[in-house]
């Protein structure tokens, strides 16, 4: 019997534990690279342990909700770090939200301590005590005035470099991450650091991340596929580059420059990154594995993106803040599976129903559901919509998909997004495939709007490139060569863009608003 135990305090797999090991075998390898700031894990360590010592100093303990409210910043990944240490729940709110939704959101996940940074004084502000009460607020730039705390003067402190005396079990909450949004108002969304760490090793196993990696993250922090896969490259001893906001040729330069092994992009990003010549300018051949999520690659863009970079693992997600990842699309089947979500992930099981649960036929649409390690543990403050979620041991993605004959997975649409018109069900993304098949068109979107007879009536919104020529009635054309007539859109209007939140996912619920 090996009489070697671990502590009842340690577990050895929490984030914080993970970023001790690393100070210890590679304490002086570059970390984080974020502006123009660069960290070792070392350094990485020291900046999160006095983060952490301040938190505590202000009364923050295990437990408690600390809100993030920042854009992209090299502060953001230390401040997980601390808040890890200290047993503290990580709250990465939008950086975007303003007004009511944003104290909204404050207040529904009861956050002790806020991290913002200048840009958003004047919002903070305007919220007024309703909102935040006496919150109290670390700017990690300059800040306001004394008032506040500032991130430099903890970091610039005599405070002892240690981490806490905290015991943080693996099955504690480690923080809450927003749903999306994209059907209804963003639900708070408790995930454990059993949870993370099981992603973690998830994601090192499907994308072969190791210890030698360089990530690039150019996604919002706040998001649940960057933080993810930034933190999942740091937790194997790889480097991640984090990137303010998006820019195309900043995108390129980097990957040469660091030598940047992976990425995750949404599709908006990849279609930036094809259609630019800046690429010709920089040598992309580091690049091995691109990971892409919250819509289906066509076809023609999956060519472009080979073409862009030669030898590229190119891999399609499917997966929900609630879920983790559900299934992957791997590189070997990209252009023989259309529009396909790919199989299931390790250790991840899904089903497509029916209304009272049972399987539905392959080929047969239904909802699909998914269970596995890395779901969440529930929704914050709202025990309703938790059990709502759940039936039977089984938890409900309200996307509606089916299954070929090899078990791979399509998905046919929200739930919330099929329209119903004169009692026949029509699955927008259906009719979106057809318009997108346009070469002029960028971005689409097909909504249902109201009417008498029908209940509802297909409408298309489009986005053209720059100086197309494309009219409703070539639209319309094209689905009646692809589409049964019930399919067909009454009417198609010309944007020159769609609201989309920062994960690429389309807000067909703001687009549905304005014909209400």
């Amino acid at each position: 019997m090996n009489n070697y135990c671990i502590p009842g305090n340690v577990s050895g797999l929490a984030l914080h534990e993970n970023l001790e090991h690393h100070v210890s075998v590679r304490p002086n390898k570059v970390a984080m690279v974020c502006e123009d700031r660069t960290a070792t894990f070392r350094q990485l360590h020291k900046m999160a342990c006095q983060i952490a010592r301040a938190l505590n100093d202000q009364g923050v303990g295990p437990g408690d909700h600390v809100g993030i409210f920042l854009r992209n910043h090299w502060s953001y990944i230390p401040i997980y770090y601390a808040l890890s240490m200290s047993g503290v729940v990580a709250v990465p709110v939008n950086y975007m939200l303003r007004g009511e939704q944003l104290a909204a959101l404050l207040k529904l996940t009861d956050c002790r301590f806020l991290f913002s940074e200048m840009s958003q004084h004047d919002e903070l502000r305007k919220l007024g005590s309703n909102a935040t009460g006496t919150l109290p607020l670390c700017f990690v730039d300059d800040g306001p005035d004394r008032a506040c705390h500032r991130l430099v003067d903890w970091l610039h402190s005599d405070r002892p470099c240690e981490e806490p005396d905290v015991h943080v079990a693996i099955d504690d909450p480690m923080m809450i991450l927003f749903s999306s949004g994209t059907t209804d108002l963003p639900k708070g969304i408790v995930l454990s650091h059993l949870n993370r760490v099981l992603y973690f090793f998830q994601l090192g196993m499907e994308y072969g991340i190791r210890y030698n990696e360089v990530n690039l993250c150019t996604t919002p922090l706040y998001h649940n596929a960057a933080i993810f896969f930034a933190l999942n490259n740091l937790y194997f001893g790889s480097t991640t580059v984090v990137h303010r906001k998006f820019d195309v040729e900043r995108t390129f330069r980097d990957i040469d420059r660091f030598g940047v092994t992976n990425a995750f992009f949404v599709p908006t990003q990849l279609h930036q990154l094809i259609q630019s010549d800046a690429r010709d300018n920089y040598d992309l051949s580091s690049l091995r594995t691109i990971v892409s999520g919250a819509a289906p690659l066509a076809t023609r863009t999956k060519e472009a993106i080979h073409k862009c970079f030669p030898g590229i693992e190119l891999h399609e997600l499917y997966g929900l803040t609630e879920t983790g990842l559900i299934t992957n699309l791997r590189p070997e089947d990209q252009l023989r599976k259309v529009r396909c979500a790919g199989q299931a992930f390790l250790n991840m099981q899904f089903r497509v129903v029916d209304e009272v649960g049972k399987d539905v036929q392959t080929g047969k649409v239904g909802e699909i559901v998914t269970r596995g390690p890395t779901l969440f543990d529930g929704y914050c403050g709202n025990e309703e919509a938790t059990k709502a979620a759940w039936k039977n041991g089984w938890f409900h993605t309200g996307d509606l998909g089916r299954t070929d004959e090899e078990g791979f997975l399509y998905i046919v649409d929200r739930l919330k997004d099929m329209i119903l018109s004169g009692g026949v069900n029509i699955y927008p993304k259906d009719i979106e495939d057809a318009i997108y098949a346009l070469a002029e068109v960028t971005d689409v979107a097909v909504i249902g709007v109201p009417d008498d007879k029908w209940g509802e009536v297909v409408h298309g919104i489009v986005v053209c490139r720059e100086n197309s020529l494309l009219t409703e009635g070539d639209v319309i054309s094209v689905c009646r060569s692809k589409l049964a007539e019930f399919q067909i859109p009454r009417s198609v209007e010309f944007r020159s863009e769609l609201p989309r939140n920062p994960s690429g996912k389309l807000l067909k619920r703001v687009l549905r608003a304005e014909f209400l």
